[in-house]
């Protein structure tokens, strides 16, 4: 069933939580992909996802031994860095960082697309690729129905509130701070330059600059002052 039905009515309201699934073969569209030699994989830490570019830590066992990671992402300029390899798994744990040399509609594009962002857990197993998707109902909504163009065959998987844990930094944040400081990253507010300023990055939270800056800043003052008294 589309997931955009799932969906549909939603109010808008706290930040909420989708997890699904796609088949890897709709996902690919090359039969002779490397990526259809996955056996499993995971995003084990994102530091950047923006529109074509990647860089975060990668857990991957190919059902090829003769697969390198490096063959598993053409068409990009990569960087691949092996940290750990355990030989009776087959899985093997690598720093990527890879930016596409031509624009193309992948998972990360559309979460950008959408105003909220793809987040881990991220994986690959039995066929499958398992995401979750965070945003704002309307967010969800837009990022349901991209998905629903793109790969018909998704599958809802749960819908919920996103919730976030103790220990997390993001769990010291009202909703409102949660929401500013997490879609200014996404957009790449704190990248180096700047992809968006605080003007555009007000019309898409569709809030006044002065609530903006007013809510970033106790964000980070608090995310800061969490991770420096823990």
């Amino acid at each position: 069933m589309p997931i955009i039905r799932v969906v549909a009515n939603l109010a808008q309201v706290a930040m909420r939580r989708l997890v699904i699934e796609i088949p890897i073969e709709e996902m690919i569209d090359d039969p002779d992909s490397p990526l259809r030699s996955i056996e499993t994989s995971e995003i084990v830490q994102m530091f950047k996802q923006s529109r074509g570019e990647f860089e975060g830590i990668v857990r991957v066992a190919f059902r090829d031994p003769k697969i390198k990671i490096e063959d598993a992402f053409p068409g990009v300029d990569g960087e691949y860095q092996l940290l750990n390899a355990d030989i009776k798994s087959g899985l093997s744990t690598y720093f990527v960082r890879f930016k596409a040399r031509k624009p193309t509609r992948r998972v990360f594009t559309l979460g950008e697309v959408s105003g909220g962002y793809v987040s881990l857990p991220f994986e690959v197993r039995d066929g499958k690729v398992r995401m979750n998707f965070i945003g704002s109902p309307l967010e969800v909504k837009r990022f349901t129905k991209l998905v629903d163009e793109s790969w018909p065959g998704n599958k809802v998987v749960s819908l919920t509130d996103a919730r976030f844990a103790p220990e997390s930094p993001l769990g010291c944040l009202t909703e409102k701070q949660r929401r500013v400081l997490l879609t200014a990253f996404n957009l790449g507010y704190y990248d180096l330059p700047r992809r968006i300023g605080s003007r555009e990055l007000a019309e898409r939270l569709n809030i006044r600059g002065s609530a903006l800056i007013a809510h970033r800043r106790k964000a980070e003052h608090r995310v800061l002052a969490k991770i420096i008294n823990g």
